[in-house]
């Protein structure tokens, strides 16, 4: 255990840097320049979220009129339901009137 630890120390003790190392490093940076976007991908990439958000909106917007014109359709249907119902109502008792009459 001693060895493996003095082998660890002594990997990790400070050491100068080979001689030229800073002046080929500051080299390095000062040579590199800073990547910057073509405004046409700006562009494109304004184009693609536009494009977006116009899509969301178109899709919300179906869903709405779907869910109004299914709202319209069922208060329809419920009206014929009624509608229906009164009538079979009052066929029934027609039927049944017609019953008791006959008897008399």
């Amino acid at each position: 255990m001693e060895r493996l630890e003095g082998e660890l120390e002594r990997m990790l003790e400070r050491r100068n840097p080979p001689g030229e190392f800073t002046e080929r490093l500051m080299s390095r940076v000062r040579g590199e320049r800073r990547r910057v976007l073509p405004a046409w991908r700006w562009a494109a990439a304004g184009a693609l979220a536009a494009s977006l958000l116009v899509g969301v909106y178109v899709e919300r917007r179906q869903a709405r009129l779907e869910r109004e014109r299914a709202g319209a359709v069922r208060d329809e249907l419920v009206l014929g339901l009624e509608i229906a119902g009164a009538k079979i109502n009052k066929a029934r008792r027609a039927v049944l009137n017609l019953g008791t009459e006959d008897s008399l």
